[in-house]
């Protein structure tokens, strides 16, 4: 069996209503471990695409397929535009 890790999840914007109890900006989430930025979003349900979300791990911008480890940091943000 494999095991699990915990990564801090920073939601922004509108997407703080898929927190688990749907207030909360930031969280500690518990994944199995290999996950991906993406097992994390499907995870939390999140109904966007992950094409239009973008995604920070630790300080750096990151993929949907970046993998996850213990005491990362993870953002995941709606894309701004403006005109």
């Amino acid at each position: 069996m494999a095991g699990q890790i915990e990564v801090q999840v920073f939601l922004h914007t509108t997407l703080v209503r898929f927190s688990p109890d749907g207030q909360k900006r930031k969280f500690m989430l518990q994944l199995p471990e290999g996950s991906t930025i993406g097992d994390l979003v499907t995870h939390l349900e999140v109904t966007h695409s992950a094409d239009i979300l973008l995604f920070g791990l630790n300080g750096d911008v990151a993929e949907e397929n970046s993998p996850l480890k213990s005491g990362d940091k993870v953002h995941v943000m709606m894309p701004v535009s403006g005109g």
